[in-house]
């Protein structure tokens, strides 16, 4: 279960910017700038604060049984080990603070990419913007 919410939150959170900018390439008057900078905020926060909830519900839960198989191994050190069961976890990740923050830098390359791929198509659509080649033409005299 956990395995199956990690893979789905990380895998929502790196395709949220490139469907976005699809979207943006898509339906440009529907996408606006604005709209497609905060909907990466918004929904890049929301991912990641839902995967901050699932991920400390289940580190409790897995704590929680750890502990319980160590009192029931050892009865006799159920009180002693009511401190050692307490774990501290010292990464603490800032997604619930943050989250809007980290989904705009990763947004950041993908508008270096997005935009390399506009200047590449529009330079394509333009056609002609080199002048003919005249020095292998053939000519006809006489």
């Amino acid at each position: 279960m956990y395995s199956l919410l990690d893979i789905a939150c990380k895998t929502l959170f790196l395709a949220l910017p490139p469907a976005l900018l699809v979207g943006r390439h898509l339906w440009p008057k529907k996408f606006t700038w604005p709209i497609t900078v905060a909907s990466a905020a918004i929904l890049g926060w929301t991912i990641l604060a839902t995967y901050e909830l699932f991920l400390e519900q289940i580190r409790e839960h897995s704590e929680r049984a750890y502990c319980e198989q160590i009192k029931l191994a050892d009865p006799a050190d159920a009180l002693a080990l009511d401190y050692p069961c307490r774990f501290v976890h010292y990464a603490y990740s800032y997604n619930y603070e943050l989250g809007w923050l980290k989904a705009l830098i990763w947004l950041i390359p993908w508008l270096c990419i997005y935009g390399l791929v506009q200047f590449i198509m529009r330079r394509r659509s333009q056609g002609g913007s080199s002048p003919p080649n005249t020095s292998l033409e053939r000519t006809r005299e006489g």
